[in-house]
């Protein structure tokens, strides 16, 4: 059965679908720049900017990215410690002083 996703969003919209729990198709995923994406491959989705578990998991990978892609890795630590970093009360301005060191 395949998935109407419009479907899916404009029902949740009205308020006739409940957020279901677990794992399952939840995003719709396309490259921003218009290109299509692999129909076969499978994404996950992660928030960052407030789940703390999901931060933990990128900081894991972006750490795994040091060899093969040191920028890739360094902007990905970035992001998840200016999460972090307003998690815990700081300001935009003395995040940015921190990251710029």
């Amino acid at each position: 059965m395949k998935v109407d996703h419009i479907d899916m969003v404009e029902n949740y919209i009205k308020g006739e679908m409940k957020m279901k729990e677990g794992l399952y198709s939840k995003y719709i995923i396309q490259k921003s720049d218009g290109t299509l994406v692999d129909v076969k491959a499978e994404y996950i989705v992660l928030r960052i900017d407030t789940d703390k578990y999901a931060r933990m998991a990128v900081r894991y990978y972006a750490n795994r990215l040091l060899i093969d892609d040191p920028q890739l890795s360094e902007d990905l630590r970035k992001r998840c410690d200016y999460y972090w970093m307003k998690e815990q009360g700081f300001e935009d301005a003395e995040i940015e002083c921190v990251q710029n060191k």
